[in-house]
């Protein structure tokens, strides 16, 4: 897992890695276009749903949703395990968890009790309906875990807890080789659609249980590499996983074709050959996208360099974009405009918007040293 230097921007490791910062930022936006894309015709769950574009009904944005989906909140919690590795060493397992609950925890507790009811306020808002403290207390008397995209915050800190707390296994599960550790995670990710078919969530983290083995993959792969942070990909395995992916997304898009009626449930669970095909293309297509993203990010002159403080904020826009996005999206209800054209604007509207109310939350004494 040595990283290759010869045909990198050459980079002093006593500088700062500009690319991670960029990359990060870049993820923070994909995950904001992800989001507002999914109600106009696109794939996934989201607080907001469109009555004028039917789940699934743009090509388009499924497409780019679920290729979405196959890297980049495995590349998410790849940068979390190289920096949280960085971090630990440094500050040593206290301090390290300090920070960490800080950072993690308040964020998770504070949007899990309030982003919700400011969503339903929006909504009332927008029709003109009376708002009142029930909104706030019929919230919290149903509420029965993690909420919305805090659920990244908490696996996370369960990841970095067990790192700080026993650093042995995760450097027994980095010793495996590229191969096994992929026939590990395609193995769990079937398994886990074998013992929940119905794709049915972890309520309490509000997590799907059938990407966590890509997510404990792309952490322990992060938490093992040196800096720059080079994951280990050969020609050869390169090659291996472009086909790979190529051919189980072919496969997988035939297979989906001829069910009557057409429906991607049947890739979320139980014995199936969609299952399987899915669980192989999502993975493969992920780690070979993820590195190539990050590979380019390490090699351009233009996105290995300072963009400013554009990275310094993405966190407090990460944590702020769903309450940006519904407002963006409920405020632009009746606009209609093609399934694309409204994702394209309103995801470029909610990414300023986010890092723009991130910015100014951090202002706020107190929030700053917990978003930044």
């Amino acid at each position: 897992m040595a990283p290759a230097q010869s045909k990198l921007v050459s980079q002093n490791q006593t500088e700062r890695l500009y690319y991670l910062d960029n990359l990060r930022s870049f993820l923070t936006a994909l995950v904001i276009y992800h989001h507002v894309a999914a109600p106009y015709g696109g794939i996934g769950v989201w607080f907001y749903s469109s009555k004028l574009h039917p789940p699934g009904s743009s090509i388009t944005l499924s497409a780019f949703n679920a290729l979405n989906q196959s890297y980049f909140m495995g590349s998410f919690f790849f940068l979390s395990g190289y920096f949280s590795n960085k971090s630990l060493k440094r500050k040593g397992a206290k301090s390290f968890l300090k920070t960490k609950f800080l950072k993690l925890g308040v964020p998770l507790v504070v949007y899990t009790l309030l982003a919700g009811p400011a969503q339903i306020s929006i909504l009332k808002l927008y029709n003109n309906e009376v708002l009142g403290w029930e909104i706030l207390t019929d919230y919290w008397k149903a509420l029965d875990g993690v909420k919305g995209t805090m659920w990244f915050s908490s696996l996370l800190l369960i990841f970095d807890s067990i790192t700080a707390l026993c650093p042995s296994i995760p450097e027994f599960l980095a010793q495996f080789t590229t191969l096994s550790s992929f026939i590990l995670d395609i193995g769990a990710c079937c398994l886990i659609r074998l013992a929940n078919p119905t794709g049915a969530k972890i309520t309490l983290l509000n997590l799907k249980p059938a990407y966590l083995p890509q997510y404990v993959g792309c952490y322990i792969l992060g938490a093992s590499l040196e800096s720059p942070p080079t994951p280990p990909v050969t020609k050869t395995t390169r090659n291996v996983l472009a086909s790979t992916a190529i051919a189980s997304t072919a496969l997988l898009g035939l297979q989906l074709s001829s069910l009557r009626p057409r429906s991607a449930s049947s890739i979320i669970g139980g014995c199936s050959l969609p299952a399987l095909t899915y669980a192989i293309s999502n993975e493969t297509t992920g780690y070979l996208l993820g590195t190539t993203i990050l590979r380019l990010f390490q090699t351009s002159k233009w996105l290995n360099r300072s963009w400013g403080t554009i990275g310094r904020y993405s966190y407090a826009a990460f944590v702020v974009h769903p309450i940006v996005c519904v407002a963006a999206q409920v405020w632009t209800d009746g606009w209609e405009a093609q399934s694309v054209v409204k994702a394209a604007v309103l995801g470029t509207a909610s990414v300023v918007g986010s890092w723009g109310v991130g910015w100014a939350l951090v202002r706020v004494p107190g929030f700053g040293s917990v978003l930044l």
